[in-house]
């Protein structure tokens, strides 16, 4: 994907070398001028079959150029020189421009704006031969103006432009000799058909790309029921547009533009002119970020995945700028595929200003991780962030993983899961779903009552049997109600602050407040409310016991252990009843807020902190103190003069605004 836009046989194959002229001057002022129409008459007339050629002299494009002077009231191609007839002014000398040179010299053309007179081949057809006086910088000296003029109109250069004018509209409609000699160029339809099925076919596969879907089908044989998405959106388009397919009939078969080998080079040519414009935002963009993480795909392959970051035109840009294959895993060779990856943008290293992984310590260590060795191979500004949505589910997985109870749960409903997924009991739950889902119930309430309930018809299935009743041995105690509850609404309150995190409109300012606004809803969270709706579920589905150990005997402890048995949960891994659970959910509870401020106190040495001073909506807009951090990081001297005048004009625009 790194590679330029190359010449491909589908370049080489629908290349046509034309001649663009754009008009550089503008109409004069002066007068309105009639462009010339010239006649031509042709004896044979210019057919497929036919390969007459026209005799006229051949025309030199590279005498073509734009002029160094623009000026308004000179003459365009194809209209006549600007001669106008007025008073001249007279230089210091007394001398002026007269209207009898017109007749002597026809190419002579006036500039009123600049006293000056032109000629109108060198200027329009001359190119870089052309002499200067002339074509570009004006005479305006009249001291034997016949002299220079006569040598003028004697040079070579001065010739070849006159010649290239007079042959100038010919070409325009028959074309140059080359071009004459090639019987396609005289069939536009020929051409533009052409043109028409490269674009058509490009369309099909940008669409796959943008849907995400493959090209090719197993079987693209004419017989084939599928020949895969893009010959199958091929086809349907013909149905619509008939010109489609008689294009296809028509075309040789090394022109259809359908094998694989020219959609992969289609594909190439796409991804460069994409990476192109990519490129061309980043260079003017102050400053940008590097976003990279591991990726497999469908071949198992583990691939590097780099995106850039910026700011273009006020609005945020993330964009994907390729896949590299990783054949190890260690901080060196990933540091490396990442500057490979970089290595065609040709972008400033010191204008780099952030860099995100994930929290692996290949990736974040500070020593030998890959952000380690990305600042020492230049991008020196580059501060390692930690994605917040990522640290954010790593504390909650973590807790959750700590403790044998809430790993236990999750191991159930991991069983629970896999059993469902079974095409027939799939289909029973289905069933189940449809039978008993009221529209305002909670989702929550709802899985609740398609396992419960739909556990107990596979009972009657022989093979299903033993498994169902195992789970449901499992699910139908107060304690994993409880469990249930607790996590359903403690993932309620997190789910919002995950998902806002990764919405492109997110700023530093409303991440924090969402993870403060988290802490306090854990700090005030109420057990008794679900304590109350766990034993309001378990009197619904009838479930009386408190764990699955309720239905066994217990061992029965010798004498010399009942007195220095511990009838608490406290230090334990179980609870026997709700008192001793919520002791434990509690606790879990602690580490969760342990978690985050081990995850989000120190904040990366406080750069989202600094940043957020940043914004002027902040509370903490211009804090001092947290900018310190911005001002120790990219070495730059912040005055309390420069702070105090910022706040003023922002304040002031704000108001104004």
């Amino acid at each position: 994907m790194t590679k330029r836009l190359q010449q491909s046989k589908v370049q080489a194959y629908f290349k046509r070398n034309r001649i663009e002229i754009e008009d550089h001057v503008v109409s004069s002022n002066y007068e309105e001028v009639e462009p010339v129409v010239t006649s031509i008459q042709v004896s044979t007339p210019l057919t497929s079959d036919s390969c007459t050629t026209i005799s006229t002299p051949s025309l030199n494009t590279t005498h073509i150029q734009s002029p160094i002077v623009t000026v308004n009231d000179l003459s365009n191609n194809g209209e006549k020189p600007r001669q106008p007839s007025i008073i001249f002014p007279k230089n210091e000398a007394g001398r002026h421009f007269s209207t009898h040179w017109y007749a002597q010299f026809s190419w002579i053309e006036y500039s009123k704006e600049l006293d000056a007179i032109f000629c109108q081949p060198c200027r329009l057809f001359g190119g870089s031969t052309a002499e200067a006086t002339f074509s570009t910088k004006g005479l305006c000296d009249w001291r034997k103006l016949g002299d220079k003029c006569r040598k003028h109109d004697s040079s070579v250069c001065h010739m070849a432009a006159v010649e290239t004018q007079k042959v100038w509209p010919i070409h325009q409609i028959i074309g140059t000799v080359d071009k004459q000699l090639d019987p396609n160029f005289r069939n536009e339809k020929f051409i533009d058909d052409n043109r028409k099925h490269l674009m058509t076919v490009l369309d099909i596969i940008t669409f796959c790309v943008k849907q995400d879907i493959p090209l090719r089908g197993d079987d693209e044989s004419d017989q084939s029921l599928n020949k895969g998405n893009f010959l199958e959106i091929l086809e349907l388009l013909g149905k619509y547009d008939s010109n489609v397919t008689k294009r296809i009939e028509s075309l040789p078969g090394n022109a259809k533009m359908l094998s694989p080998d020219i959609q992969n080079d289609l594909l190439t040519s796409l991804a460069s002119v994409l990476l192109d414009y990519v490129k061309s935002e980043v260079e003017i963009a102050s400053c940008y970020a590097i976003l990279a993480d591991e990726v497999k795909d469908a071949s198992k392959k583990e691939l590097l995945g780099a995106s850039l970051r910026y700011i273009h035109k006020g609005n945020v840009r993330e964009r994907a700028i390729g896949f590299i294959e990783l054949k190890d895993m260690d901080a060196g060779t990933i540091s490396e595929k990442l500057i490979e990856l970089l290595k065609p943008f040709e972008l400033d290293p010191l204008k780099c200003v952030g860099q995100g992984y994930d929290g692996a310590s290949v990736m974040s260590g500070i020593h030998g991780g890959v952000q380690a060795r990305m600042k020492g191979a230049g991008y020196r500004n580059a501060t390692y962030v930690h994605c917040a949505s990522h640290r954010l589910n790593l504390v909650l997985a973590a807790t959750a993983e700590r403790h044998p109870l809430m790993k236990s749960f999750f191991d159930i409903l991991d069983l629970t899961y896999s059993f469902m997924n079974g095409t027939k009991r799939h289909a029973v739950f289905i069933d189940v779903q449809d039978e008993r889902y009221p529209p305002t119930s909670k989702l929550l309430n709802l899985h609740v009552h398609v396992v419960l309930v739909g556990l107990p018809v596979l009972w009657r299935w022989k093979d299903t049997s033993l498994a169902a009743k195992s789970l449901l041995g499992s699910l139908q105690t107060k304690k994993f109600m409880t469990i249930l509850v607790y996590f359903g609404r403690l993932y309620d309150y997190s789910d919002f602050c995950t998902k806002a995190f990764q919405k492109s409109t997110a700023t530093v300012s409303s991440c924090l407040i969402l993870l403060a606004d988290l802490r306090e809803r854990l700090v005030n969270f109420d057990f008794d409310k679900v304590v109350e709706y766990a034993k309001d579920l378990s009197g619904e589905y009838e479930i009386e016991n408190f764990d699955v150990r309720d239905t066994i005997r217990q061992r029965r402890l010798p004498e010399r252990f009942r007195e220095g048995y511990l009838n608490s949960s406290v230090g334990h891994t179980n609870a026997s009843n709700f008192e001793e659970l919520e002791i434990l959910l509690r606790q879990n509870v602690r580490e969760i807020l342990a978690g985050l401020d081990a995850r989000f106190g120190t904040d990366q040495s406080g750069i989202m902190k600094a940043a957020d001073c940043c914004l002027p909506r902040s509370q903490n807009f211009l804090n001092k103190q947290e900018l310190n951090t911005l001002s120790e990081l990219y070495a730059i001297d912040i005055k309390d003069c420069e702070i105090e005048v910022l706040r003023s004009f922002i304040a002031r625009k704000m108001n104004l605004s």
